[in-house]
């Protein structure tokens, strides 16, 4: 088991460093951009309010391919036996390979007030998730010039990189294999 923790652990690393080291193959682009570059999105995430995921996110254009992204999170996951409150900040990569198609990785450091219900206590601890996106950006003009509209469907995959201090029976509900989050996620966002 610990060594299928450190081979998703360790593959996540290697996602995250892969997708921002790959910020330098853009940088010997000399190509002019003649049209007018917008440097700041705000994107909301349709289908996570679905699955007890809520989440806002700012973007910066650092170039037309690459961009940073902070936001603020929030996850009421419920189970059988309990409950997920866990605000947290999102902090992440976004290149863009082609076109609308995009890869990003983000960082979630949150603090997860977790409740038992059988035990009727809260578990309090510091949690740390990665999530690795791709998607494709369907941009459309809202008729106010510099202001765009943007549909992007994504393919999401995430893992708890740090799980924190939890009850024994949410370790008994993922005992036999990682939990390794795999979701379809429609992002909504407004580029200016």
């Amino acid at each position: 088991m610990k060594t299928i923790q450190f081979s998703v652990k360790k593959m996540f690393c290697i996602i995250a460093f892969t997708v921002c080291a790959s910020a330098a193959l853009g940088a010997q682009n000399t190509d002019s951009v003649s049209t007018y570059h917008r440097t700041h999105t705000i994107q909301l995430n349709a289908l996570e309010f679905v699955g007890h995921f809520y989440s806002a996110l700012y973007i910066y254009d650092l170039s037309p391919k690459n961009k940073i992204m902070l936001g603020l999170a929030y996850e009421n996951a419920r189970y059988d036996f309990g409950a997920t409150h866990a605000p947290a900040l999102i902090i992440g990569y976004r290149r863009y390979l082609w076109k609308g198609w995009s890869a990003e990785y983000a960082f979630w450091p949150a603090y997860n007030f977790f409740y038992e219900k059988n035990e009727r206590k809260y578990y309090n601890s510091a949690e740390l998730w990665g999530e690795f996106r791709t998607g494709y950006d369907i941009e459309f003009g809202l008729g106010i010039k510099h202001l765009r509209l943007m549909i992007t469907p994504q393919f999401i995959v995430g893992k708890g990189i740090e799980s924190g201090y939890k009850p024994d029976s949410f370790h008994a509900y993922y005992k036999n294999d990682e939990p390794v989050f795999l979701a379809g996620n429609i992002a909504v966002s407004v580029k200016f």
